[in-house]
């Protein structure tokens, strides 16, 4: 159900999101969460981390696509050769993974407080 109501909030029509037989059809072993699932898994990991106020800026790459039912897991790591620590922003590299598989990856610039 949380993948129909995302379709409808972000007005994303695509049957593959909702409709077994059509994710079958596009080669999916059945439907496909959005990959706004796992952008905010790692919005929530670090605003629990940081605070919501502290993230400034946010990449993420979609790697593949996120099943229901299997569970996903965040992960970070600040990186201390990127950012302005003077500043007090730091570079976190993030991925997401469900099972042994990473479905997204990238970096986000937090302000330490």
């Amino acid at each position: 159900m949380s993948i129909a109501w995302m379709a409808v909030a972000i007005e994303d029509p695509n049957p593959i999101h909702i409709d077994e037989e059509a994710a079958n059809k596009a080669g999916f072993p059945s439907v496909i969460a959005h990959g706004t699932f796992p952008i905010g898994l790692v919005g929530q990991m670090l605003s629990e981390v940081f605070g919501p106020s502290a993230i400034r800026e946010i990449s993420i790459r979609l790697q593949a696509p996120t099943f229901p039912g299997v569970l996903l897991e965040a992960y970070g790591e600040v990186d201390k050769n990127s950012g302005d620590l003077e500043k007090g922003f730091v570079r976190v590299k993030v991925h997401v993974r469900q099972a042994s598989n990473i479905v997204a990856y990238g970096d986000v610039l937090v302000q330490k407080s």
